[in-house]
């Protein structure tokens, strides 16, 4: 159902059926907005079924990520644009189609996250409790995230987002307006 961008295809007839990718949905500037894929892999299942979509584990994709991705402050800038783009998902397939992936994720992956990042911890690994710590973070982020996309006031902090973007990726500091 979530075919990850980097790498994939499809056959023409599939956007002749389904439609192409929705325009106004993904990245904008350096804010780190999506799901663009994920809508279409929806709208591709909700249209032919399950298992229309296959994975080549042989394919091989490069996708460098610059060190500015692996800090705490821009995990969280992508867990908030994360929520904001789920809230996108559903409005446009439905909540049950755009959050079912997302559900047992939640239900079941992160909570044993936590656990496995709480037991490194109890065994000296501070990197454990940090792991968990941020699996919490990352998680509260991304519902607020969701709920501000729920309720359509996206569109402003997008626009404060890329605007402080803008401003960590340039280095100026900017004011109001």
């Amino acid at each position: 159902r979530d075919p990850i961008g980097a790498g994939m295809s499809f056959r023409r007839s599939v956007f002749d059926e389904v439609g192409g990718f929705d325009t106004e949905m993904g990245r904008v500037a350096s804010v780190p907005l999506g799901c663009e894929e994920t809508v279409l892999g929806i709208r591709v299942v909700q249209h032919h079924g399950e298992g229309s979509i296959v994975q080549m584990p042989s394919a091989v994709v490069d996708h460098r990520v610059g060190p500015e991705r692996a800090t705490v402050t821009y995990f969280v800038r992508r867990c908030f644009a994360e929520g904001i783009s789920k809230a996108a998902v559903a409005a446009r397939v439905g909540a049950t189609d755009g959050s079912s992936v997302e559900r047992r994720y939640v239900s079941r992956v992160l909570p044993g996250g936590v656990l496995v990042g709480l037991r490194r911890s109890v065994r000296g690994e501070i990197a454990g409790l940090a792991r968990a710590g941020l699996i919490v973070l990352g998680l509260g982020v991304t519902t607020v995230g969701y709920g501000v996309g729920r309720l359509g006031l996206s569109g402003v902090l997008t626009r404060l987002l890329v605007r402080d973007a803008h401003a960590s990726d340039t280095g100026h500091a900017r004011g109001p307006g």
